[in-house]
């Protein structure tokens, strides 16, 4: 093996490839189409993922009546590694899917500087010291459905996408929440901004497929996290005693908010300083964390990414 070479048919490995590499192993589709290309001919354009969630896009030509993998499976591919408008990309004269091969060895995860465990979710859940609302985020969170929790992504691409994507987003939001509260001081309800920011993307149970990049369910479809959530978090609050009737339209609000803006997805905007916070958390931990990722799928020996949309710019490489 050399570089993200591997012979034998292991894993490829994305992040060392370099222009003209031979390329044979098994990666994760992520996305994948048949298309035409300019002389007519049919192919199929696809994005693979490998071992450590590292996306590379892949063309496969001379394709006949074949349909293109399906989303999700594991392929055997061979191919080089190509430059395509300026970014490196695979032309595969193979790809098989490969049903010997266990998907869960191609689950992206957090990266370890980004992971957080649901020992610390439950260290920021003990640190509300309102019973009540303490127990609203015990109650939405129970048995099984923690479990899940911990372990499902927080988007089907991209930020998140990943095993535990859901816990890790969710333990930040709430860190950086909690330092917002106390630059802001006095007449912030500090247990409404840690409850509302544990429990803002809890309709993810119901939205995503557990499988990391697998997609979304018909209800996320349908009716999307945040009104999921709503509905959780109010069924919640209905079992839990001691919890007062304005800290629950606090909490319901702050979710129904975190998104900021109608046009980002939000039922309505932030009417209180708590959802306000929450909402600011989320979207400094989205950022941040997209610009991580960035910067970490840059090509090898690259000193900025390409220009990414979201930010407006290109963004330097940390270290090089």
């Amino acid at each position: 093996m050399r570089d993200g070479k591997t012979e034998g048919g292991g894993p490829v490995r994305f992040a060392a490839l370099v222009p003209a590499e031979v390329v044979a192993g098994h990666a994760r589709v992520v996305a994948g189409e048949r298309a035409t290309a300019r002389t007519g001919a049919p192919f199929h354009r696809l994005v693979l993922a490998d071992a450590t969630g590292s996306e590379l896009t892949a063309r496969r030509f001379d394709v006949g009546e074949e349909a293109a993998p399906p989303v999700g499976c594991v392929v055997r591919v061979t191919g080089v590694v190509e430059l395509y408008r300026d970014r490196r990309s695979l032309k595969l004269t193979v790809c098989v899917v490969a049903p010997e091969v266990p998907a869960a060895a191609f689950r992206p995860r957090v990266p370890a500087a980004r992971a957080a465990t649901p020992a610390e979710f439950d260290a920021l859940v003990a640190g509300i010291a309102d019973p009540g609302l303490r127990g609203l985020v015990e109650a939405c969170l129970v048995g099984e459905e923690r479990d899940r929790f911990a372990l499902m992504p927080a988007a089907v691409r991209h930020h998140g996408a990943a095993v535990g994507g859901l816990l890790a987003h969710t333990v930040r939001v709430a860190r950086i929440a909690l330092a917002l509260t106390e630059i802001v001081g006095a007449g912030v309800d500090r247990d409404v901004v840690l409850a509302a920011a544990l429990l803002h993307d809890l309709g993810k149970l119901d939205e995503l497929v557990s499988e990391p990049g697998a997609g979304v369910t018909p209800a996320g479809t349908l009716v999307g996290h945040v009104g999921l959530g709503l509905l959780r978090v109010a069924a919640a609050a209905e079992r839990v005693s001691g919890l007062t009737p304005e800290r629950r339209q606090a909490v319901l609000h702050a979710v129904l908010a975190a998104h900021g803006r109608v046009e980002h997805g939000a039922p309505v905007v932030p009417a209180t300083v708590e959802a306000l916070i929450v909402h600011l958390a989320d979207l400094a931990e989205a950022t941040l964390a997209a610009a991580q990722e960035a910067t970490e799928r840059a090509e090898p020996g690259a000193g900025w990414t390409p220009y990414l949309p979201r930010f407006g710019t290109r963004l330097r490489v940390p270290g090089r």
